[in-house]
Formats: C-alpha cells, structure tokens, sequence
C-alpha cells in the first residue's frame, strides 16, 4: 500500500465515522424531541429527512470503499456492487433534493407575508411528506440504469477502459448513445436543476436578510427582535449548506471533466472525487447541530430569566 491510498483510506475513515455520528446524533435529537413533546416542525421533519438521507449515503458508500483502500480483494459479487452503487446514488440524490427543500421551505418561510410566497407559508407543511415520497419515487427509478454497468473484478484485475472504483468498476457509457444522452441530460440535469434552485432560493433568502437588518434597527419589541434573529440565524445556516453543497458539487464537476478527458480514469482519481462528494455528507450535520445548539441554549436562557422574574415577582 503506497501512501497515497493509506492517506485516502484514512480519510475515508474518518469521513464515514465522523459523519455517521454526525447524523445519526442529529436524527436521534429530532427522534428524542418528537418522543418528548410529540410534534415536530416542519423544519425539523426536512433536517430529519436530510440526515437519513446522509447517513444512508455515507453507510453505502464509505465500508466497502475502506475495505478496499486497505488491501481486501474480491470482497464484493455483482449483485453486492450493484446494490452498494445504487443506493449510494439514489441516498445522494435524496441529500441534494432534501437539501432544496430545505432551502425553498425557509425562503418561503423567511417572505412577506404580502408576497405571494408569503402567502404558501400556510399551505407548504403539508405537502412535505408527499414531495419526500416523489422524490423516493423519481430517485429510485431515476437511478436504476446504473447498476445495468457496474461489475466486481475478477482476481483483482480491470479490464480496460473502465472507471475503477477500487472494489468494483463501471463500464463507460458509448459517447452519444442512447444511455449516455439519457445518463446527462436526465440524472445530471436534475442535479443542476436542484442546485440551480437552492441557489436562487438562497439569494433571496439574502435580500431578505438585508431587508430585515434594517427593519431590526427600528424595533424596539424584544420579543420580535429575538425572532428575528433566530430566523435571520437559521436562513443564515440554510445558506451556508447551499454553499458548502454548490462547492463540493462544482468541484466533483471538475474532477469528472478531468476524469473524462483522460483515456484511462484512474482509480486515484475517481476515489479522489468521491470523497469530495461525500463531504457535504460529512460536515452539514455538524453545521446544523451548532445552529440548534445555539437555538436550544437562547431558549434556556429565556426559560430561566422567567422564571427569575417569577420568582422576584
């Protein structure tokens, strides 16, 4: 084992235990706050959605891509490979249409009320639970062209003029054919269809926040002051994810453009581009966790300054 694939194996480990617990302490609290209180938000439903979706996506993916970087050969069948591809994809495409939602749900949230998305603040919450099983819908039909290409090696060898994931390997897709031209315009418009609304759902969720800075400094009420600022606070951390999504996504289009203008896409390589890909995974659990960490001690404090008035009363 050179170094190179020591180090990436290791960073893979820690990529897949990090962000495991990252969200499954994530999915646990929303578990533990609907076991306590009995409800959840709207919010809360599409963070729990968006954790399982990640956990789901990190399971899949980061086992069998260790085991390989560390020396295990011939682990995997052809109908393990197949199985471990597909739900990778499809727990992918569920973290970025999650994340969408997220981001579409808050700038609605965060619109006037005057405004015609304004208006959908009511109506939205319940069409939650349908748009999660459209896009369970779409994600696993979407995605069932992918394993048709994907196949264990046989005694550890590739053959040629294939992309080599380490403990399987997918074949190339015929440039301009029929699953090619489906394979771009379909899964990989989708992907920059989603982006393309986070990012316009963010920006506005950005003239918002201006609008608002400038309205706080002419209210006086405290109560809605601290709301605005928990809401000001949570657009700000729904941006962030689109951010910290849109960077590694520009990044995994650059090393795919790269990979396919080489002859030969090299094992390094495409290892590199999934652990890129597999970072948001890894990091928007934690970015979500410190912002409700934040939101629980700001309502503790609260809770305790009332019940020292009580108490002084």
């Amino acid at each position: 084992m050179d170094a190179a694939t020591f180090i990436l194996g290791l960073s893979f480990l820690v990529q897949l235990v990090g962000g495991s617990l990252g969200n499954l302490t994530l999915l646990l609290s929303y578990v533990h706050l609907k076991a306590t209180q009995g409800i959840l938000r709207p919010v809360d439903i599409i963070v729990s959605h968006l954790a399982l979706a990640n956990l789901l996506a990190l399971l899949s993916r980061g086992f069998p891509q260790i085991m390989s970087l560390f020396g295990m050969k011939n682990f995997m069948t052809d109908s393990g490979c197949k199985t471990v591809i597909y739900l990778y994809r499809v727990a992918r495409g569920l973290s970025i249409s999650t994340t969408c939602i997220l981001s579409v749900f808050q700038s609605i949230t965060m619109a006037p009320i005057t405004t015609w998305l304004g208006k959908l603040k009511h109506r939205i919450p319940k069409y939650l639970i349908p748009s999660f099983i459209v896009f369970w819908i779409v994600g696993l039909f979407s995605f069932l062209v992918v394993p048709l290409y994907a196949r264990a090696p046989q005694n550890s060898t590739f053959p040629p003029n294939v992309v080599s994931l380490g403990f399987c390997y997918m074949s190339y897709l015929p440039p301009g054919s029929v699953q090619d031209i489906v394979s771009t315009t379909f899964i990989g418009g989708q992907d920059m269809f989603l982006v393309t609304v986070m990012i316009i759902a963010s920006v506005y969720m950005l003239v918002v926040l201006r609008r608002h800075r400038k309205q706080v400094e002419y209210i006086q009420s405290v109560s809605q002051s601290s709301t605005t600022v928990v809401e000001d606070k949570a657009s700000k951390t729904i941006i962030e994810l689109v951010a910290l999504y849109a960077s590694f996504y520009a990044i995994d289009i650059i090393i795919n453009e790269y990979g396919r203008s080489l002859q030969q896409q090299t094992t390094l390589l495409t290892n590199i581009r999934v652990f890129f890909s597999s970072c948001y995974q890894l990091l928007s659990p934690f970015i979500l966790l410190s912002f409700n960490k934040k939101v629980a001690l700001k309502n503790l404090c609260k809770k305790k300054k009332k019940i020292l008035s009580a108490n002084n009363g």
